[in-house]
């Protein structure tokens, strides 16, 4: 997006199945506001500003996206992502959209999370980082489908290596 107008929609689904059963629903996104991001802390903050994320997108605040499984789960919950040509309002004209896909050709979809750091060096043996290193890159003529596996991991620690 520059200047306000928009040269593509983007679209995010939830896809869940559990076992034969699939149900979908749209996840909402909204402009990024500094609010949202403000909240992480001063890093965070920072970041929205240098990046210019208030012309990029976020899911709207308190919702939820699961995610879930892998494909031999039982349970498995994903996202999928869509991206057309900007229908609608705020858009910039055909002969602009067409322009700025010869000028650039490849295009990429950035998934910003928050990821915890552990130092137990530290005094505070966690901190919060934001976690840039997934992305998706498409071009309009090829397309583009991947798959992103996220992990999570529980750590138990009676803090008997962290400093006093």
């Amino acid at each position: 997006m520059t200047g306000g107008k928009k040269y593509f929609d983007i679209n995010i689904t939830q896809w869940s199945y559990q076992d034969d059963n699939k149900s979908t629903h749209a996840i909402s996104m909204q402009p990024c506001t500094y609010e949202q991001w403000n909240s992480y802390g001063d890093e965070f903050s920072q970041r929205y500003q240098s990046l210019g994320l208030a012309q990029w997108l976020c899911p709207v605040v308190n919702q939820t996206i699961d995610l879930q499984g892998k494909f031999s789960s039982r349970t498995f919950k994903l996202m999928k992502i869509g991206v057309s040509k900007c229908t609608g309002s705020n858009c910039a004209t055909d002969a602009e959209i067409q322009a700025h896909i010869t000028s650039y050709k490849t295009f990429k979809v950035v998934f910003y999370y928050t990821k915890t750091v552990l130092n137990p060096e530290s005094m505070e043996p966690t901190s919060m980082t934001l976690d840039d290193s997934v992305y998706l890159q498409f071009s309009l003529t090829l397309g583009s489908t991947s798959n992103l596996f996220f992990e999570g991991y529980t750590i138990n620690t009676d803090y008997s290596l962290t400093p006093k």
